[in-house]
């Protein structure tokens, strides 16, 4: 009997080895998996917020030329100081002057494009938004 439980001491830390070992690797593994979709969830809100921004450079180029009369070709907006995550916002506009009849209106063709951080640290963000406006 005593030669018996001498080789069976080994087989318990063996065992417990193994099982720290598989742990080990699941925690890794979720670790990693944390991770990554943090980054899928911070890219996910700077999209939206992308967005939003592309759109306010699409209403400013409306106001632009729609109040104001004025339809510059390019146009680059820098947000104010306080603004989330410092987005250039460029606009274009391209005016097309339409006659029905008797009446003579302007079709403004207007486009805006949000973005924010760069390629070399592979954060960048764009969205671009189209959109047409009349004064007729």
């Amino acid at each position: 009997m005593n030669g018996i439980h001498r080789f069976q001491r080994g087989f318990s830390l063996v065992g417990t080895v193994f099982i720290i070992t598989v742990l080990a690797a699941v925690a890794a593994f979720m670790v990693t998996i944390t991770g990554t979709e943090q980054a899928a969830a911070t890219y996910s809100l700077q999209g939206a917020r992308a967005y939003a921004a592309a759109q306010s450079g699409i209403e400013w180029a409306a106001r632009q030329a729609l109040v104001a009369g004025s339809c510059a070709a390019s146009a680059t907006i820098t947000p104010a100081s306080g603004a989330p995550n410092n987005f250039t916002i460029t606009v274009t506009c391209a005016a097309t002057s339409v006659t029905e009849g008797a009446k003579t209106y302007n079709v403004y063709n207007l486009s805006a494009t949000a973005t924010t951080g760069s390629t070399a640290t592979a954060d960048l963000i764009t969205r671009s938004v189209q959109a047409s406006v009349t004064n007729g």
